[in-house]
């Protein structure tokens, strides 16, 4: 049987998913602060909208109660604006001194001593009748805009209207500029942003080499190993968790090639115990045989034939249960009672009497499959003992384990690692197929086959079953 090697790894997959991981995760970061700049500039502009129509519709409210303080003050608390109606000779006739306090260019309560600010920079312009919009108004009806003061800290939108006799009436609404440390940071963010961008992209560059490599190469080296070479599989140099990925790959490896010299030897001894049957069916099927002599022939290939009957359904057994037995169904079974009835089935040896011990287990198993290894454990346990063999159900650790144990000479140390292999048979006359049984049907549900010290003295082999079986076992 050919060796089944691993699968070459996708290194050139590997390769692209790491870049684009990489990439991605760095054009992330680099949008990050782009994004925040590209929110600030339409904050910004958002915000120069907003409060210019604030002060331009108070503008146009104010023109017309320009005779009314009272009115005039009102406007100036509803809109949260300072109005000043400035003469025809340029004195302030009226000045509503409502301040807005309370919000920021952003729309938000205003943060420390935004009030000091917006006051601080108003004291230092120049005075009403003086400022651009009036001056504008005064030349063309209207004017309005907005700027900023105090250094980018305080914006401030201002809308004047010129009335019939010439007065104007300029509202200004200010607010601290929350925008401006942002907008004033824009070029070091995208500064940054490139930065970073440009440094992952080399760090980029070295992760994908410094694992892409490394896999391309033990790619290599397991094609390698496919291909038949013997060298063991190691990358130099290569990062700790792909070392350990190469040093399981190498002893998978080596557990598939042992396993296929297994096989081999199995094959070898297969075709070594059938040899003599099928010759003495050649023998019995040659015409030229005395009479006398055919009985005895026919006899020996009656026997052949319940040899390599034997040893095929053996091998079949062992093929469906390491496939799991998944064509057989499983149903809850007393194991303790199934021990005692293939007990009472047997005739062991003179002098060997079996007892059965253990309280009532219950396991969720295919019963066909557990009863025939059972039963090749007790023919095993039979054949060695020199007068009893004891059969022990209990659990442990929530699993059915059941062990078979004899008084007979034991288990010779050079069989005991082969012992549940194919063809490693302890006594003369066997095909070394019945242990192999007892191991895969164990180990289809989960569970194992061992050698365990034996309370009697000679040998006693364990099975632990499939968990087991309450009320609400999912069946």
């Amino acid at each position: 049987m050919a060796e089944a090697a691993p699968a070459a790894l996708p290194a050139r997959l590997s390769s692209a998913g790491i870049r684009r991981l990489v990439v991605g995760v760095l054009i992330g970061i680099f949008l990050i602060p782009a994004g925040v700049v590209v929110a600030v500039e339409v904050a910004s502009g958002a915000a120069h909208r907003r409060i210019g129509a604030a002060a331009a519709d108070a503008a146009r409210e104010a023109a017309v109660a320009a005779d009314r303080p009272d009115r005039l003050r009102a406007v100036a608390a509803r809109r949260e604006v300072r109005l000043w109606v400035v003469g025809a000779g340029g004195g302030v006739e009226f000045d509503s001194d409502r301040q807005p306090r309370g919000r920021s260019d952003l729309g938000v309560a205003s943060l420390g001593l935004a009030t000091e600010v917006v006051d601080a920079v108003e004291r230092e312009r120049a005075p009403p009748s003086s400022r651009e919009h009036v001056v504008l108004a005064r030349m063309f009806g209207r004017s309005a805009g907005c700027a900023t003061f105090g250094e980018g800290r305080v914006l401030s939108c201002e809308a004047a209207e010129r009335l019939p006799d010439q007065r104007v009436v300029l509202a200004q609404r200010a607010a601290p500029r929350g925008t401006s440390r942002l907008v004033d940071a824009r070029t070091p963010l995208l500064l940054l942003a490139g930065l970073v961008l440009a440094a992952g992209l080399v760090l980029a560059a070295w992760l994908v080499r410094r694992l892409a490599g490394p896999l391309v190469e033990l790619s290599r080296q397991v094609a390698a190993r496919a291909r038949g070479e013997r060298t063991a599989i190691a990358v130099a140099g290569a990062p700790r968790e792909i070392g350990e990925v190469a040093l399981a790959v190498d002893a998978l490896c080596d557990r598939l090639a042992g396993e296929r010299r297994r096989q081999e030897a199995a094959a070898q001894d297969l075709a070594h115990d059938l040899k003599g049957p099928l010759a003495r069916l050649r023998l019995a099927l040659d015409g030229d045989l005395p009479a006398e002599a055919r009985e005895t022939v026919l006899a020996q290939a009656r026997r052949a034939l319940v040899e390599i009957d034997r040893t095929v359904v053996d091998l079949l057994e062992i093929a469906r249960a390491e496939a799991g037995l998944a064509a057989e169904p499983r149903e809850p079974v007393e194991l303790a009672g199934m021990a005692a009835a293939l007990a009472a089935d047997r005739a062991p040896p003179a002098g060997v009497t079996i007892e059965v011990d253990g309280g009532p287990v219950t396991a969720s198993l295919a019963p066909a499959a557990v009863a025939r290894a059972l039963g090749q454990l007790l023919d095993n346990a039979c054949a060695f003992a020199a007068s009893r063999v004891l059969v022990t159900v209990d659990s442990e650790a929530g699993r059915a384990k059941i062990s078979v144990a004899d008084d007979g000479p034991g288990i010779d140390p050079s069989i005991r690692p082969r012992l549940f292999q194919r063809f490693a048979s302890r006594r003369p006359g066997g095909t070394g197929l019945g242990l192999a049984l007892v191991r895969a049907v164990a180990e289809a549900p989960g569970g194992r086959a061992e050698l365990a010290p034996s309370p009697l003295g000679g040998a006693c082999l364990v099975v632990t079953l499939s968990a087991i079986h309450t009320p609400f076992t999912n069946d």
